[in-house]
C-alpha cells in the first residue's frame, strides 16, 4: 500500500494511484473495484468511497490451486485483437483488389 498510510484505516482508491506510471483518470478506481470483487478490499460501513483492508488469503488460495493445475485462461483481448487484424487484412486485400481492378480499365 502506501507508505504513509496505516493499514487497518479506511482510504480511497486514491491511494492506489502511484501503483501506475500512466496517469489515466480512473486506474485506480478500476483496481479497487476489482479488489472489492475479489474481497480483497472491502467497502468501510462509515466513509463512503472508502475501502478496507479485507482477507487476501481465499483469493491466493485459489489461484494457488489454478496454477497448480496449470490451468490456462483464454486472452480475450488477443482473440479480439487478432480476429480485428484479420478483418483489416481482408479490407486491404480487397481496397488493393479494387483499385487494381479500377486501374486496368
Amino acid at each position: 500500500m502506501c507508505r504513509r498510510h496505516h493499514p487497518d484505516k479506511p482510504f480511497k482508491a486514491l491511494v492506489l494511484k502511484n501503483l501506475y506510471q500512466s496517469k489515466s483518470a480512473n486506474n485506480h478506481g478500476f483496481l479497487s473495484s476489482v479488489l472489492r470483487a475479489e474481497k480483497i478490499l472491502l467497502p468501510d460501513e462509515k466513509q463512503k468511497l472508502a475501502h478496507t483492508k479485507g482477507d487476501p488469503k481465499p483469493f491466493t488460495t485459489a489461484m494457488q490451486k489454478l496454477i497448480k493445475e496449470q490451468v490456462s485462461l483464454e486472452d480475450e483481448v488477443a482473440i479480439a485483437d487478432e480476429a480485428k487484424e484479420a478483418k483489416r487484412q481482408e479490407l486491404i486485400a480487397n481496397m488493393k483488389k479494387v483499385a487494381k481492378e479500377t486501374s486496368a480499365k
